[in-house]
Order: structure tokens, then sequence, then C-alpha cells
């Protein structure tokens, strides 16, 4: 898990700093110009966003990726009960959010996910 929020989590920040330089670039008038610099930036920005997704996506068993996780939750849906997943939340900042965030995700009379339905079944 921390392998994979560290590598999505790297991503969407590289996504934020790209968007917040296109910005600054719009708002500065001597910034606007044709740049080969400009370009090779939203090219290495383009490869950098395309490799981290690859990475993923993949489900070889070799792969530490975020399909293959999801891929195992389904497969072990019931193995995610309420208390498991509400215990992922203790000390964050969101903790008062897990029963709500459990409710969507199976129901609010659930107490694991369901592998068949994509939603919970009662225990």
């Amino acid at each position: 898990m921390r392998v994979i929020h560290d590598e999505v989590q790297e991503l969407l920040v590289a996504e934020h700093i790209f968007w917040d330089i296109q910005k600054l670039i719009r708002r500065n008038k001597g910034l606007r110009k044709p740049s080969a610099y400009y370009k090779y930036m939203g090219d290495a920005h383009s490869v950098l966003v395309l490799a981290g997704v690859r990475r993923q996506i993949k489900i070889d068993n070799q792969s530490i990726s975020l399909a293959r996780l999801l891929g195992e939750v389904r497969d072990n849906a019931q193995l995610v009960s309420r208390e498991y997943f509400q215990g992922l939340y203790v000390g964050s900042t969101v903790a008062d959010l897990a029963d709500a965030t459990f409710n969507r995700l199976a129901g609010e009379t659930k107490r694991a996910l369901s592998q068949r339905t994509g939603r919970s079944r009662s225990r």
C-alpha cells in the first residue's frame, strides 16, 4: 500500500506543479512566447505521467500496482470488513469520514464488502 500511495501521490504532485507553472506562464506576458524549453517540459511531463500510469495498471505477479491491489480486493472482498476499513483511518485527519465512506462503498447495514455484487454482504 505504501509503494502505491507514494507513487500515486508523486504523480499528483507532478501534475499540480505542471499546471501551476502553466498558470504562471499564462499570467505573465513576458513568459508567453514560443519556447523549446516549454515543449521539452510538456513532453517530459507527459512521459512522466504515462510511465506512472502504466506502472499502476500492470497486473502481473511481480508488479506492485493499484490495478493489482483492486483485483485482490475484488477477489477477497469479504475480508474488507467495516472494522478493518475504519482502522485504516485511525489517527488520520479524516478519521470521522471512515464510517460514511464505508457506507457509500458497501451499504449502511453491511459489515463487509461483497465480491458478487460490488456491494457488501451482512455477516
